[in-house]
């Protein structure tokens, strides 16, 4: 927990991938083909000029718990020759971690003709969400779901 009686759940998995790293790179950095292989983003608006860059922002909606609400990603770091990416996600309209917040970063391991895509998830639930109905083990679930689509 944080100072505010948050809950901070970590998480990090890979998969490997069967294409060559700028490859792979290409498509999970860009943010108009993460409804194809996140467990909980379904729509993501166009980009424009900017979003790539630390500040830039773009909004999105996922479904998660029965809930569907509009998000809001800030880029944190992008480098796209290094094939590495970190966002920030809340829902629209909040600060700080009153309504939660992700912090999801992504990077590739170029192996020729094959990679490893790394994820490392940083999730603060506010304080009123219960435990019970969101365990660290549901959480972990959702985040290995995105790893192995």
């Amino acid at each position: 927990m944080d100072s505010t009686g948050a809950r901070l759940i970590t998480h990090e998995s890979c998969t490997t991938v069967r294409r060559a790293g700028p490859e792979v790179a290409r498509y999970v950095l860009d943010p108009t083909t993460m409804p194809e292989w996140s467990a909980v983003i379904y729509q993501v608006e166009a980009p424009g000029d900017g979003v790539l860059r630390p500040g830039g922002r773009l909004k999105g909606n996922l479904h998660i718990l029965g809930v569907s609400l509009t998000v809001e990603g800030e880029m944190v770091h992008y480098d796209g020759p290094g094939m590495r990416a970190a966002i920030a996600v809340r829902p629209v309209g909040t600060v700080g971690s009153v309504a939660g917040v992700l912090e999801h970063e992504v990077w590739v391991e170029d192996g020729g003709d094959i990679s490893v895509l790394h994820f490392r998830n940083r999730l603060t639930l506010p304080s009123w969400v219960p435990a019970a109905l969101v365990t660290d083990e549901f959480v972990h679930h959702l985040f290995d779901q995105t790893s192995s689509f």
